[in-house]
């Protein structure tokens, strides 16, 4: 196919690969797939981005430019020979092909059979809304679900699984190459009302590629003139129950109705929907807050809504709100997307695994404390080194708030330390519903068949080695819970044994273990301590210049 012969690139609106994998793959047809996965520079399109070409049709863009018809003659060797190919566009590919940005990007082209098992695999997952993890060496590839045993699979690709798990859309370890993309659940868009600026935000969500609906409570039975959009008719609650939400689902209510907006309020701030916002002035803003107080919402619940809705443009038209919207909407779930970690499950599972809590906004602190510089590195580099030093077989960082830029601390230092356990990312969505909402993310995260984890607070650098065994010996001796006492005050790290999972998933609010250590009498082990770093947290400014605890371990965390 030359794409050079195409006046208009209308290929490249699509983003999303699957659908014309679909058309391929129930045609009996093979298909060739091109993922970017490494960008330097001013690249247009980020890590993760992909093409799709069949014998005579081709979705997606890479770069612009010259670049995709090139790519296309790629495609076409490697469907006719099944060799797969990694290209190189920008500083060190071809000079005849260049970059509008000026920067580097590579790609891999890689054949997809007809009948292909992996291929049918993904196309069940996303019919099912489950997201998926393509594993690949460019010959070999495999499709999982979450949490699925990547056991029975090559060992390049088993790699890329355990690569999956530190977070991020695409990676690729280089000796041997291997590489995994993550595939999410098509974004979905729930709008609730029926003025001008509803119908604009509809439109454009299903313009973007989200699986939109409208929802317009005892509305016309006539749908509205709008392609691709689902319409319901029912009430706020009935009509979120049967679409369903999920974290990639989004929630927008304008209906202009305070009863109505709070029904949707109520449904959707309470589920594991991914945005929640609702249209209105600020000057009733504090009224709707209140009302919603008075409903029984904590803080932490009417912290996740975007209120008023959309990114400030100052945009009036019913078209530029719509852009606001979904200009939020986007930034919302692009920014959870760049941290979420693989559920990982199989060898892995038995045994102690750790868990960082680095979810919280830093309120007292006033900002991200967690990367802020304590002893020549970021803050949560102390908490890591705590973690790293366990007998533990993962790690597990649960980030929030700030959550990219915590991540890519995160794994900066494990990249450092290759030989140590290996590192994990989740994201708790719900952070701002408190601590509890990020403890339970930890727990649901945790390989199957866990034993226990060692749960370590991100602003906790001083935590001291020597309480680490002890603690774990703790539980292997019968204990449900450990932890370090000094001077008579109970300190973290924590241990807790997999027996207390279910009270811990119990937990709501602003409430951490400590609500279920409180009950366990004689079944809570304390490690008495001389090191006072287990006591020692940063919650201010101030806590960092103070002098660190006498006795905290000296180690290299830089």
């Amino acid at each position: 196919m030359k794409l050079q012969d195409i006046d208009w690139p209308q290929f490249g609106l699509e983003d999303d690969v699957r659908p014309a994998l679909r058309t391929l793959v129930q045609a009996g047809r093979p298909a060739v797939l091109v993922t970017l996965f490494a960008a330097d520079g001013g690249s247009p399109r980020g890590v993760g981005t992909q093409m799709l070409f069949g014998e005579d049709q081709v979705t997606g863009y890479l770069s612009g430019g010259c670049v995709e018809a090139d790519v296309a003659l790629h495609a076409e060797a490697v469907m006719s020979d099944g060799e797969p190919r990694r290209l190189i566009y920008g500083r060190g590919g071809p000079a005849d092909v260049r970059l509008p940005c000026g920067g580097r990007i590579e790609a891999l082209v890689e054949a997809i059979p007809a009948g292909d098992p992996a291929a049918r695999r993904l196309l069940q997952l996303a019919e099912a809304r489950i997201p998926a993890l393509w594993v690949t060496d460019g010959r070999v590839h495999a499709c999982l679900a979450p949490g699925e045993d990547a056991e029975g699979l090559p060992a390049e690709l088993r790699a890329a699984v355990r690569l999956a798990a530190q977070g991020g859309v695409c990676g690729t370890q280089a000796q041997p190459f291997v590489m995994f993309r993550r595939f999410d659940p098509r974004s979905r868009l729930i709008v609730l009302g029926a003025d001008p600026p509803a119908l604009a935000m509809t439109a454009l969500g299903a313009q973007m590629g989200f699986e939109t609906a409208l929802v317009r409570p005892k509305g016309p039975r006539t749908p509205p003139p709008l392609d691709g959009v689902r319409y319901l008719r029912s009430g706020p609650a009935e009509a979120l129950a049967e679409i369903g939400l999920d974290p990639f689902t989004c929630v927008a209510a304008a209906t202009h109705d305070m009863e109505l907006d709070e029904a949707a309020l109520a449904a959707a701030l309470r589920s594991d929907a991914g945005y929640v916002g609702v249209l209105g002035s600020k000057r009733r803003l504090a009224e709707r807050l209140a009302r919603l107080g008075a409903l029984g919402f904590t803080q932490a619940e009417i912290g996740r809504l975007h209120a008023p809705i959309g990114l400030p443009l100052a945009g009036k038209s019913p078209w530029e709100i719509a852009v606001s919207v979904l200009g939020e909407i986007v930034q919302a779930l692009r920014t959870v997307e760049e941290v979420r970690g693989w559920p990982v499950a199989g060898s892995s599972g038995g045994g102690l695994h750790a868990v960082v809590l680095a979810a919280g906004q830093g309120a007292r602190f006033g900002g991200a404390k967690l990367l802020e510089p304590w002893r020549g590195a970021p803050l949560l580099h102390g908490a890591l080194a705590a973690a790293f030093a366990a007998p533990v077989r993962t790690v597990t960082v649960v980030t929030g708030a700030h959550g990219e830029a915590v991540a890519a601390s995160a794994r900066a230092f494990a990249a450092a330390r290759p030989e140590g356990p290996g590192l994990r990312l989740v994201h708790a969505a719900d952070h701002a519903k408190g601590i509890s909402a990020s403890l339970k993310q930890a727990v649901r995260s945790l390989p199957e068949g866990a034993a226990g984890m060692l749960l370590f607070l991100g602003d906790m650098p001083g935590v001291p080695s020597g309480v680490l065994q002890p603690l774990a010996d703790a539980l292997a001796s019968g204990a449900l819970a450990a932890a370090p006492r000094h001077g008579g005050e109970r300190g973290h790290p924590v241990a807790i044994s997999s027996a207390l999972f279910a009270q811990l998933m119990a937990l709501d609010g602003d409430r951490g273990a400590a609500k279920v250590l409180a009950g366990l009498g004689e079944r809570l082990a304390l490690i008495e301590t001389a090191d006072e770093g287990v006591l020692y947290d940063v919650d201010t400014p101030q806590d960092l210049t103070r002098a660190p605890p006498a006795g905290v371990l000296e180690r290299q965390i830089v």
